[in-house]
């Protein structure tokens, strides 16, 4: 299914820049399949739903979001992903408001 596509803002959340399709942010926040998957995992394993969300939300920018919050690290802690996301999203509503 194609992502509808959208004025890209630009954004810096815990020091990373990356520009955002709201468009894509969007129907992804509205997407019941994804709100399905989110909701029927137990564990750490719903975490994946986060990757999802962000994956569709950046795009292209994914990979490299990625690997600056990595940094020179060998592990990309979950907790450092989850705090990106969760600041992502106060910072895309902040805009809104």
């Amino acid at each position: 299914m194609a992502q509808p596509k959208g004025k890209r803002q630009s954004y810096t959340v815990m020091g990373v820049t990356f520009a955002l399709d709201e468009a894509r942010l969007e129907a992804v926040s509205d997407d019941f399949r994804l709100l399905d998957d989110l909701t029927s995992r137990d564990g750490m394993e719903q975490f994946r739903g986060v990757a999802t969300v962000l994956k569709a939300a950046l795009g292209d920018d994914y990979d490299r979001v990625l690997d600056e919050l990595q940094g020179d690290g060998q592990t990309l802690p979950v907790k450092r992903v989850i705090q990106f996301f969760t600041e992502m999203s106060a910072a895309v509503a902040a805009l809104k408001n």
